[in-house]
């Protein structure tokens, strides 16, 4: 079973934090996006857990579970897939279907331009 967490407060209020499942922990940022988090922003799970991201993390790390950062081949492949589902083509969710695969593709972009910046960067 997988449990999904949301922001209800700070600058990303309503938008997806991670998702756990198979003891892994899968944040929806990648590891220079996750800088721009506060850690004392309040997170609410769909199995009714409440708590700061702080206190997810440290959670987390007790029960031994795996935190993985977003990255830009798992965004594409996000991508890819909504851009192959079955219902695509369906008038009524084909075009939202079509906006987040789109809206996938540019945060992908981003996360290679962030992580370029970081070996540019380091090489010198």
């Amino acid at each position: 079973m997988s449990t999904n967490w949301e922001f209800v407060s700070g600058p990303f209020e309503g938008e997806a934090f991670a998702h756990r499942s198979n003891g892994f922990l899968t944040l929806e940022f990648t590891e220079e996006e996750s800088k721009m988090v506060d850690l004392d922003s309040e997170l609410v799970a769909d199995n009714g857990w409440t708590g700061t991201v702080e206190e997810l993390l440290l959670e987390m790390e007790e029960d031994g579970t795996t935190v993985l950062f977003d990255t830009a081949a798992n965004r594409n492949a996000t991508a890819r897939a909504l851009e192959n589902h079955r219902f695509v083509n369906d008038p009524e969710v084909g075009p939202m279907l079509r906006a987040k695969a789109a809206e996938m593709r540019m945060l992908a972009k981003a996360a290679v331009r962030d992580e370029l910046k970081v070996v540019s960067c380091n090489s010198d």
